[in-house]
């Protein structure tokens, strides 16, 4: 998934996965949200032995990604 939203800045990378880990919503127009989505989002990839990354530049954007070893295999 790509986004071209404010992007997250690199001290706030490290809340992105964490339960109820909110990152500083003055500049986004939704403020509403538990903080729970990537934080299952990250536990499904786990249990489906997939992996999730994520790249993100300030003010620019951010890239999720997640790979699976099944798809890796059909290739």
């Amino acid at each position: 998934m790509v986004d071209s939203g404010i992007g997250i800045s690199p001290e706030n990378m490290s809340k992105l996965f964490t339960a109820f880990g909110m990152i500083d919503g003055s500049r986004s127009i939704n403020k509403s949200g538990t903080g729970l989505g990537l934080y299952l989002c990250k536990n499904l990839c786990d249990l489906m032995k997939c992996r999730i990354s994520v790249q993100s530049e300030y003010g620019k954007g951010t890239i999720f990604a997640i790979q699976s070893p099944a798809i890796e295999k059909c290739g």
